[in-house]
């Protein structure tokens, strides 16, 4: 990773659907983009890195985490931050998955909640 990555954010379960333009759009409201990397790899959801030209736009990005984009909850962390692999379940064996330690997105999204 390079010297931008300190003003860096990764973006997962993306919509397949997603475009660069409505990338830049959303994240534009943060601040200055820089850069904007659109990431497709086989078998899972596609994933972006968006480069920010300001500490406070990196910032104000993170804060969107869970945030709805394009009809789904999409998951922003900073880019030095280990990314997981995020498959559909109709792709992946739920046995498999589990002992190689990938997460299906359903799976993922679900939070636990206690009652106090």
């Amino acid at each position: 990773m390079g010297a931008g990555d300190s003003m860096t954010v990764q973006v997962l379960n993306l919509s397949p659907r997603t475009t660069l333009a409505e990338l830049n759009t959303f994240f534009s409201y943060c601040g200055t983009v820089r850069q904007i990397q659109l990431l497709r790899v086989e078998d899972q959801l596609p994933y972006a890195l968006v480069t920010f030209g300001q500490p406070y736009a990196f910032q104000t990005a993170l804060l969107l985490n869970n945030a709805i984009f394009e009809g789904q909850p999409i998951c922003i962390l900073p880019a030095c931050a280990t990314k997981i692999p995020i498959v559909s379940d109709g792709d992946i064996d739920h046995t498999q998955a589990k002992s190689q330690g990938v997460i299906p997105e359903a799976n993922m999204l679900r939070k636990k909640t206690r009652k106090i």
